[in-house]
């Protein structure tokens, strides 16, 4: 199983199923600290068996210290028994909003299926002008 991520301002679907990314980005800038930030992420999930059900999780971390996670989606995807498609791939537009941040600089947005970390994307907090 593999997956991705793409961070934008935000992601939208059109009335034809195609995604559409609004801006993006991976520096958001804030005010002052705390602060939330909010931002749409497309996934896509590859070699998952999607004939039973399975957990989806992001979680966002300060880069210089992950064990102070913030979960920010989680989610059981249900399982289709009926499901025939021998490359099946999972897809998702989400929008993330109102994530607490504590502090700027670097922070991580891990993508997770059953646990298994599949993909981690880094965005910068910043100070706006």
């Amino acid at each position: 199983m593999i997956g991705d991520m793409i961070l934008a301002n935000e992601v939208l679907s059109t009335s034809n199923s195609q995604v559409v990314l609004n801006g993006p980005n991976n520096v958001f800038p804030v005010l002052n600290t705390p602060a939330f930030v909010s931002f749409g992420v497309a996934i896509v999930v590859s070699g998952i068996d999607l004939t039973t059900d399975h957990k989806l999780v992001i979680e966002f971390s300060e880069l210089e210290d992950d064990t102070k996670k913030n979960l920010v989606f989680n989610e059981i995807i249900p399982g289709n028994p009926n499901q025939l498609d021998p490359n099946p791939t999972l897809s998702a537009n989400l929008s993330l909003r109102n994530i607490r941040v504590n502090n700027l600089g670097y922070h991580n947005v891990t993508l997770k299926v059953d646990d298994k970390k599949l993909t981690t994307s880094t965005i910068n907090i910043v100070k706006a002008n």
